[in-house]
């Protein structure tokens, strides 16, 4: 598990944020259809520098079902060591562009790659066939957090990313 070293989050930026998450693109996503109760999965995010996400998912999930009915979605990353997380929202679309496929395929094949993640959680790499898609994620809402900071420090432990700057 990577840590990071601390920093006071008053000296966070945007680029310190890309920094954690890239370095941890195992996130818990959470999907749900309206009037139900939230599904998690793990996906490996990929991410763009302007902070859109994409990952790679069998079509036949209930997170790619939910997403068809409802495009809002929760991602977490978490450094449990530090005690640092993000909050990512987004909206999620599933791309069917071919030229997009072809372009963020590889990038995702790579973070499957780098993880080891052929025998772990999402199995994507050992299931053979054409039933995959990549879901994109257009940020809404990024947040810091570090939890590791004194409850005098209350609401301290909190840095909203800049979405105007992206």
């Amino acid at each position: 598990m990577q840590t990071t070293k601390k920093k006071n989050v008053d000296t966070v930026s945007n680029a310190d944020v890309y920094d954690f998450i890239t370095r941890r693109p195992c996130a818990t996503i959470a999907t749900s259809r309206e009037g139900s109760s939230a599904d998690l999965a793990h996906v490996f995010v990929y991410f763009d520098l302007a902070f859109n996400g994409y990952f790679l998912s069998k079509i036949d999930t209930r997170k790619v079902d939910n997403i068809s009915g409802n495009p809002h979605v929760s991602l977490l990353f978490s450094d449990i060591d530090s005690l640092q997380q993000v909050e990512y929202l987004a909206n999620a679309r599933i791309i069917d562009d071919t030229e997009e496929i072809t372009t963020v395929l590889p990038k995702i094949q790579d973070i499957l790659q780098d993880a080891r993640a052929e025998y772990w959680i999402p199995p994507v790499t050992q299931v053979p066939g054409n039933g995959y898609c990549i879901v994109e994620l257009t940020p809404m809402a990024i947040t810091y957090r570090d939890y590791a900071r004194e409850k005098k420090d209350a609401g301290a432990h909190q840095f909203k990313l800049d979405m105007s700057a992206l």
